[in-house]
């Protein structure tokens, strides 16, 4: 009766140690995992970085895109007011004949 308790006993360790032994492989496993995954936001941190600079020079671009834009459509604007006027001057020396 004592052996089959000792040999129960025995059972029941080892059995707890294959369970010990699968628990750190499977804790090994998920750390390793967990190491990756924090490599992989790092690397999308710093993508996303990249990518907030390239759209704040690029909203800097199409501000001085629009200002040119304006400056030009003003100076259009200037030059088609001086025709209408010298167009009137004329047509005026023309009727005035």
């Amino acid at each position: 009766e004592m052996e089959g308790l000792i040999r129960d006993s025995e059972d029941l360790l080892r059995e707890s140690q294959a369970l010990c032994v699968n628990s750190e492989t499977i804790g090994n496993g998920t750390i390793h995992q967990m190491g990756r995954q924090r490599e992989q936001l790092q690397n999308a941190h710093g993508r996303i970085h990249g990518t907030m600079e390239y759209t704040r020079e690029a909203g800097e671009h199409l501000k001085e895109i629009g200002r040119r834009t304006f400056r030009n459509k003003m100076f259009l604007y200037g030059i088609i007011i001086a025709l209408i006027i010298a167009n009137g001057f004329v047509i005026y020396k023309i009727i005035k004949k």
